[in-house]
Parts: structure tokens; sequence; C-alpha cells
């Protein structure tokens, strides 16, 4: 596939493929590049990030991988749709790239390996990434091992959530793996407070009925990022101009405020950031589960009826320990 069809395939922005057509990158800086990204990603990152207009240069060189890769999707049988809602993923980080930056490209650029290696593919709404379990987990009879292949669940943005949306995703995902997968989803979406600020039809809760919770995540900030567009170090600071917005900051428990870390735990040990919990959850499909542990990720483990001190007083008023008690039989050690 030749980039402007690529461009064409995956709907970029126009103003973005002007300015790639103008970019001052030759074939043997793009060799270079590639041969670097193949033999060791971090260098490929370190080599591109020299350059002032970096971020359009990342974009530059994942189109052209991505027009390679696109022979491989032939060969073995993957839909054309398939790869082109899969790195339509490169339009929506660009988008957001010209939000943050005011300037085309890819400011995320660590995400896009898993597209280019082939271990992620995006199956209707749903963004699906096969991994090695980093985790041994018993639960309802089935057992993960550490290194057993484990599908990680993402949710990319730009649609509505609809539950149709994602069941029908899921579907499309066993007919493509073929086989039975465990199925893990690591998000700030699965938090059980968000009952508290959300009307029980919304597409959010609605999602929340497919998956099991099983531990918790007190280190990112996804729900704020993902939430306001952007990290404030003063939550005061965010914006109300959405329903949500307006409900994460006005909530009578005051969760951005008072020493409570946003949709998270009171006076947490040692944290001056406001976070948020991210949850490793069991999708309740019949004979399936799903767990994870992304890089830097490490996660507070719960187990049926523990009520740990530190962490006591805030999760009593919130629905947790309520879903927890659901699966009492489960189990996961590291």
């Amino acid at each position: 596939m030749k980039l402007l069809e690529f461009w064409e395939e995956i709907s970029l922005m126009p103003d973005a493929v002007r300015q790639l057509e103008k970019l001052e990158i030759t074939e043997g800086e793009y060799e270079k590049l590639r041969e670097l990204f193949l033999r060791d990603v971090n260098l490929f990152y370190e080599a591109v990030k020299k350059r002032e207009d970096f971020r359009l240069v990342f974009l530059y060189c994942f189109s052209k991988m991505a027009c390679e890769v696109y022979d491989r999707y032939c060969e073995q049988g993957i839909s054309r749709r398939v790869y082109r809602d899969t790195f339509y993923d490169l339009t929506l980080w660009c988008e957001n790239c010209y939000k943050a930056y005011g300037e085309y490209g890819i400011a995320q650029y660590d995400w896009f390996c898993r597209h280019l290696d082939m271990s992620l593919f995006r199956l209707g709404r749903l963004e699906f990434e096969r991994i090695p379990s980093l985790w041994e987990i018993q639960t309802d009879g089935i057992s993960v091992h550490k290194g057993d292949p484990v599908i990680s669940v993402h949710i990319p943005q730009g649609e509505k959530l609809e539950l149709d949306a994602c069941l029908d995703s899921f579907r499309q995902a066993e007919q493509f793996w073929k086989e039975k997968q465990v199925y893990l989803c690591h998000s700030w979406l699965l938090y059980p407070g968000l009952k508290e600020i959300m009307k029980p039809e919304s597409n959010i809760l609605q999602l929340q009925t497919l998956f099991h919770i099983v531990a918790v995540d007190f280190e990112g900030r996804e729900a704020e990022e993902r939430i306001f567009g952007e990290l404030e170090t003063d939550p005061r600071n965010y914006a109300e101009d959405t329903s949500l917005q307006r409900a994460a900051r006005n909530t009578q428990k005051n969760w951005l405020t008072q020493q409570i870390t946003f949709f998270g735990i009171q006076n947490f040990p040692k944290k001056k950031s406001y976070l948020q919990p991210v949850f490793l959850t069991i999708w309740k499909k019949k004979d399936f589960v799903s767990q994870k542990e992304s890089q830097g990720f490490r996660p507070h483990l719960l187990q049926s009826g523990e009520q740990e001190n530190r962490y006591l007083d805030f999760w009593q008023s919130m629905t947790l320990f309520r879903v927890l008690a659901r699966s009492r039989s489960a189990r996961i050690s590291r």
C-alpha cells in the first residue's frame, strides 16, 4: 500500500497529509530509523525525538511501516476493514496531538509498536491486544498461569460506548482468535464509584456489567486525563464544562479536593498527585477470565473479604466490596 492511499484509508486530516508531504526526510533516513525500530524500539524513539519536528516524524514513520504491514494482513487473511480500523488509531492520536500541542503528529509514540507487530487489532468498537500473562489467577475453576496468552481489551475514543457494540466486538474477537481466550480490561471506566455520578442507563455503567473486578491500580491518572483532557497539579483548576466534569468535581464526597485522591482513597500514603484506581477485571462470559499487569502497573490485589485499614475508610462507603462479594472464590497471586 502507498502512503497517500494509506492516509486516505485511515481518513487522516487533509492538513496533516499536506504537512507530511512537505516533511524533509529522505528514504535513507527513514530506512535507518526503521532498522532501529526493528532492532531496539527505545533507540528508535530517542533517535526520532532528537528532531525538532519529532511528532510529525513519528506519524510519518508509523504510516510507512503500516503500509508495509498491509502485506502481512493480506497473507494472513485479515480483512482490509480490520486493517483500516486498527490503524485509524493513528488518526485519533494525531487529533489528540493537535489539540495538545497545536501540531500534527503523534505524541503517544510508544503505543503503536502493538499495531505494527500485529499483536493489537480493532474489532468493531473495541481493541484487543494479545500479551503474555504476568499473573497467576485461580477463580471459578479457571486457571491462568504466568506466560499464558491473554487478551487485553482497550477502549478507543471517538464513538459511543454502546453495550451491543461491545458485545459484538467480543463476538468478533472469538471468531478472530478461533479459540477460547482470556480477556482483561485495565481502565478507569470500570470504577464502581462511577455509579454515584452517572445515570444507571449510561453506556459506561452498562459496560461495567460485563466485568468482575479483581484488582485495583492506584498509580495512574487516566480518569483525570480522559475526563478533563489534561492533567492539573491542583484539581480545583479543572473545567466544569460537561456533566461528567461537574459531577466528578461537585459530588458530595469531593473526590477532587480535601485530600481525597481522584476516584480513589483518602490519605493515600506518600502520594502527592491526584490519582484514581484502575481495575483489573474478569469478563463475565462463561469460561472466560481476564487479568493484566501493564508496564509499571503495581496494583493492590484484592481478595474476597479483604479490608486493609489504610484503604478502609473511603472504600467502605463505595461499592467495591459489594462487587467483590459476587466473586468470593477469586484468588490472585504474582
